[in-house]
C-alpha cells in the first residue's frame, strides 16, 4: 500500500535495526573487521532511540576496546532509557574511574550518571523513603562534581543541578553543595546571556527558560519557551525531555498562571512533531477541560499557535470516553473506549458500549479475564472516577481474527460520550498521522497521547490484505508501549481503528518481511463482522 519509491521512517528504522543485529553477531564472532563499520550506526541508533539495539552493539563493541570510553558512555545512556538506570550506574561509575578527571568523556559521564541517580529518585514512589533520598543526593554530587570542573560552559550539567537545588528547597531536602539554587542561575543565566548565536544549540532557549524559573521570573520563562518551541532541529524526544523536567523537578502545574500555560504549549508542540508523546495525569487534564487558556498558550506557541493547541484541548477531550480495564484483583489489564452500540450492531441503537480487545477481556481466550469479573474505570471530567462493572460480552471476534469484543455495562456512565467513528482511512501521503490514547503500561491517573506516523494499512480500494474480512493499519512504534485496548484517531480525532499489537510486526498487504510498528485493526472490519453476525442468527432464527 505504501509508495516504495521513496524510503519511509518505518523501511529506515527495519534497515537499521537489521544492520544492527548482523553487526552485533559478527563482532561476538571476533570479527574485528566490523568495528569501524558498527561506530557510525550507534549514532544512527541513538538518533532513531533504538537503545536496546544501541546497548547490545555498544556492548558488543566494548569487547574490541573502549579506550576513549565513548562506548560505556552509550551503554549507560541506553541503559537509562530503557529503565534499567540501577544498571547504568554501575556502567558509568566503572567508566569514571579509569577516565581523567576533568576529561570531557570524564564529564560527560558525570552527566550522564547525575542522570541515572536523577532517573530511579523520579521513579520512586515515596520520594521520603531512604533509597530515594540517596538518589537524589547522589545526582547533585554527580552534577555538582562535573559543574566544578567546567564551570557554567557546560550548561546541561549546571542547570540540573540548579534544577536539583530549587527541588531540594522547595521539599525541604538538605543537601552539601555551598550555593543555593538562584546563585547558580544567576551564574548560568550570565554565561548563557553572552554566549554568542553560532555557539547555541538547540537546547539554548530551554535552559534559559528553567534559569528565569529558578530567579522566579515566569513571564521572561514564557518567551524563552516560546523561542524554543521556534527553534530549527526541534525533536519530540528532546521536548518531552524538558516537559518531564519542568513537571517533575519544577512542579510548574501546581498553581494557576504561566506556568500552566508553559506546560500546555510543551504538551501542544510535543505532539504536533513526529512521534510526538504526551502523559498527563487525570488532575491536568481537568484542568485543560475546565480552563483551556487558549490565547495565552497560543501566544507562547508562536504563528501557528491555534491550530497546535486546538489539537491538544480535542485530543483531551476523547480522553473522557476512554477507560482503564481492571480484573477482579483491581489489576490494570488494558485499555478500552466508549462507542455508540448501533454503530456495530443496529438494534442496540444508542446504547453505550465498551470496546476492547478481546485478548484482554473474554471467557474464552487464554490469558484474558472473564468479562463479569472487570471493571471499568473512567476518571475524567471528575473529580470523581467512575467505577463500572462489566456486565456481559455482546459480540466478540478472536485474537487471532479481529481481537474484538463488545461488551456491555452494568450501569450507566453518566454524560460520558460516545467516541466518533471514521468512515475511512487516511490517504498514504507519508505525512498522514494518527493518534493514540491510552493508560501507559497500565498505570493508572495518567492518559497518553501519542502522536504517530501512519505507515501502511489495507484498506479499499487498492489495500491487498490476507483476509480481506480483517484490514490492518500500521503506524510507528511510540517511545513507550501503548496499552491494548486503546482507540486509534485519525487527524479530526475520529476512530479508525483498534490498537491491539505492536513490536516488529509482519508488514501489511502480504508482504513477508518484518518492520517495528504498533498494529491496529480497521474499526469498519469490526463494524461489519459484528453487523454481520447478528445478521446471521437473527436469518437463523426464523
Amino acid at each position: 500500500m505504501s509508495d516504495n519509491s521513496v524510503e519511509t521512517c518505518a523501511e529506515r528504522r527495519s534497515r537499521l535495526r537489521a544492520h544492527a543485529a548482523s553487526l552485533v553477531i559478527a563482532l561476538e564472532d571476533g570479527d574485528d573487521g566490523k568495528v569501524v563499520e558498527a561506530r557510525p550506526v550507534i549514532i544512527d541508533l541513538k538518533e532513531e532511540r533504538e537503545f536496546d539495539l544501541l546497548d547490545r552493539l555498544a556492548d558488543a563493541l566494548r569487547a574490541h576496546g573502549d579506550d576513549d570510553g565513548l562506548l560505556s558512555r552509550d551503554v549507560g545512556q541506553a541503559l537509562i532509557e530503557i529503565g534499567r538506570p540501577r544498571l547504568a550506574v554501575d556502567v558509568l561509575n566503572a567508566l569514571i574511574g579509569r577516565m581523567a578527571e576533568g576529561g570531557k568523556v570524564w564529564v560527560d559521564a558525570k552527566g550522564v550518571l547525575g542522570r541515572a541517580w536523577k532517573q530511579q529518585y523520579l521513579d520512586t514512589e515515596n520520594r521520603e523513603n531512604a533509597r530515594a533520598q540517596i538518589s537524589f543526593h547522589e545526582a547533585v554530587d554527580a552534577y555538582s562534581s562535573a559543574y566544578a570542573a567546567t564551570g557554567c560552559t557546560n550548561d546541561y550539567v549546571g542547570v540540573n543541578l540548579m534544577a536539583l537545588l530549587a527541588h531540594a528547597e522547595v521539599n525541604g531536602l538538605k543537601v552539601k553543595y555551598p550555593k543555593t539554587a538562584v546563585e547558580v542561575a544567576e551564574e548560568l543565566d550570565l554565561c548563557l546571556g553572552g554566549r554568542a548565536s553560532g555557539d547555541r544549540d538547540v537546547w539554548h532557549h530551554a535552559s534559559l527558560a528553567e534559569i528565569a524559573i529558578a530567579l522566579g521570573d515566569l513571564e521572561r520563562a514564557e518567551g524563552h519557551v516560546t523561542e524554543y518551541l521556534a527553534s530549527d532541529g526541534l525533536k519530540a524526544f528532546g521536548l518531552y525531555g524538558t516537559l518531564r523536567q519542568f513537571t517533575d523537578l519544577w512542579n510548574l502545574g501546581a498553581t494557576e498562571g504561566r506556568g500552566r500555560n508553559i506546560l500546555d504549549a510543551l504538551r501542544a508542540k510535543t505532539l504536533r512533531l513526529p512521534g510526538g508523546y504526551v502523559e498527563m495525569s487525570t488532575d491536568a487534564l481537568r484542568r485543560i477541560i475546565a480552563e483551556p487558556e487558549e490565547r495565552r498558550v497560543q501566544a507562547i506557541l508562536g504563528h501557528d499557535g491555534q491550530m497546535t493547541h486546538r489539537q491538544l484541548l480535542l485530543g483531551v477531550e476523547q480522553a473522557k470516553s476512554v477507560a482503564l480495564i481492571e480484573d477482579g484483583s483491581t489489576w490494570p489489564i488494558g485499555t478500552g473506549f466508549l462507542v455508540r452500540g448501533g454503530d456495530f450492531i443496529p438494534h442496540l441503537e444508542d446504547e453505550i458500549v465498551l470496546l476492547t480487545n478481546s485478548h484482554v477481556v473474554s471467557s474464552r481466550e487464554a490469558g484474558a479475564s472473564p468479562p463479569e469479573e472487570c471493571i471499568a474505570v473512567f476518571d475524567l471530567p471528575g473529580p470523581d472516577k467512575i467505577r463500572v462493572a462489566i456486565k456481559e460480552e455482546i459480540w466478540s471476534s478472536p485474537a487471532s481474527k479481529l481481537d474484538a469484543i463488545i461488551l456491555r455495562l452494568a450501569s450507566g456512565v453518566g454524560t460520558t460520550p460516545w467516541l466518533k467513528l471514521a468512515p475511512r482511512l487516511p490517504v498514504l501521503d507519508k505525512q498522514s498521522r494518527v493518534y493514540v490514547i491510552g493508560h501507559p503500561q497500565g498505570r493508572e491517573l495518567t492518559y497518553s497521547l501519542q502522536d504517530n506516523v501512519l505507515l501502511d494499512h489495507e484498506g479499499p480500494d487498492a489495500g491487498t490484505p490476507v483476509d480481506p474480512a480483517v484490514r490492518k493499519l500500521q503506524y510507528r512504534a511510540p517511545t513507550e508501549p501503548g496499552s491494548s485496548g486503546s482507540p486509534v484517531f485519525n487527524g479530526s480525532w475520529n476512530v479508525i481503528g483498534l490498537h491491539h499489537a505492536g513490536g516488529d510486526m509482519p508488514r501489511l498487504n502480504g508482504k513477508t518481511e518484518e518492520w517495528p510498528a504498533n498494529e491496529g485493526i480497521w474499526i469498519t472490519s469490526i463494524r461489519e463482522a459484528a453487523a454481520a453476525s447478528v445478521a446471521v442468527v437473527t436469518d437463523t432464527s426464523k
